[in-house]
């Protein structure tokens, strides 16, 4: 009697969780519009969202125990495997990382870097934007670090376009396929680019729209921080947003708390950029972190951005950052 009734626990327990299996599903279609060509393809997706919800759960669980530095949580990837996630992450293809130049000049924090910093609250950072399904970090990134130090020259937060650089940076660069960061910022000190608004983002390759005579500013020079120098990088973001190529193939559930990876050391491909706003300390865990702006909308981490350790160079965070200097 008693295995028949731990049966029936179990068999009531199982059915339970497919239930609410099916219900987080019904939400996560319509928060993020998911539709499938037949029911075949929803099945098969619907059994990756459950594995995802497990291996969330699975997580958290050692986040409450202590045993690791950020949550997980469910997001407009809860359909894509591991491998598949992945694969969306080509910023960089069919090129050889070029190797930093030389500093030209010093254009870092005069004097010693404050405890912590934060650009938002000083209003040098737009909007959490969305790349969608373009492999356009790197558009993002350069925008980003322009917009900040734009707006530290003139006291004007102006968002600049993305789909310029991706129309038009084209001799070194490939559209929605990829590019690094200082080839988008050697394009903007040749040519220069326009706003947001006088250019919209479409996530789609196009021809180029514009020429150069109609580009709202130019840089003088971009400046790479030394590498894998976490304290230069420190000095260079006191001073201003800095663009950053990372290691993100484990990003896919980022939720909240300080992010930390240890195959990001060991194992490390760089794949994706984004920008570094800041840095500061958690108090509860004492972990000094950076603070990171993401392209992948407000739906994802912490209403679009992360907190990232610092001093590991984990995930590569220092292998590859640079800054424009107007």
């Amino acid at each position: 009697m008693r295995c028949c009734v731990l049966f029936f626990f179990l068999a009531v327990l199982t059915i339970a969780s497919a239930l609410s299996d099916s219900e987080e599903w019904l939400t996560f279609k319509k928060n993020h519009g998911k539709s499938y060509k037949n029911t075949v393809e929803e099945k098969s997706r619907f059994s990756v969202f459950q594995a995802n919800l497990r291996k969330i759960e699975e997580h958290n669980e050692k986040f409450e125990k202590g045993l690791t530095s950020y949550k997980m949580g469910m997001n407009k990837f809860g359909d894509l495997t591991a491998e598949e996630f992945r694969d969306l992450l080509q910023p960089l293809p069919k090129m050889d990382r070029p190797a930093p130049s030389p500093k030209t000049e010093q254009v870092q924090y005069n004097g010693h870097p404050p405890g912590r910093k934060d650009w938002r609250e000083k209003g040098a950072v737009t909007e959490i934007k969305d790349q969608k399904d373009c492999g356009g970090c790197w558009a993002f990134s350069t925008t980003g670090a322009i917009e900040g130090a734009h707006f530290i020259k003139s006291g004007k937060l102006v968002s600049m376009s993305e789909q310029n650089l991706l129309d038009c940076a084209r001799d070194e660069c490939h559209g929605c396929s990829g590019c690094w960061p200082d080839k988008a910022m050697k394009y903007v000190q040749e040519q220069g680019i326009t706003t947001e608004g006088a250019y919209p983002y479409t996530a789609l390759d196009d021809e180029c729209h514009i020429n150069g005579t109609q580009a709202l500013l130019k840089i003088k020079n971009y400046i790479f921080v030394n590498e894998n120098d976490e304290e230069d990088l420190k000095q260079a973001v006191a001073k201003q947003p800095v663009s950053a190529t990372v290691d993100a193939r484990h990003f896919q559930f980022y939720h909240e708390g300080v992010y930390y990876d240890n195959d990001c050391i060991e194992d490390l491909t760089l794949s994706h950029s984004v920008l570094v706003i800041g840095y500061d300390l958690d108090h509860r865990t004492e972990e000094d972190y950076w603070i990171i702006k993401n392209s992948w909308g407000k739906d994802w981490g912490m209403d679009g951005y992360m907190y990232f350790v610092r001093n590991t160079n984990n995930c590569g965070i220092a292998a590859f950052a640079l800054y424009p200097v107007l």
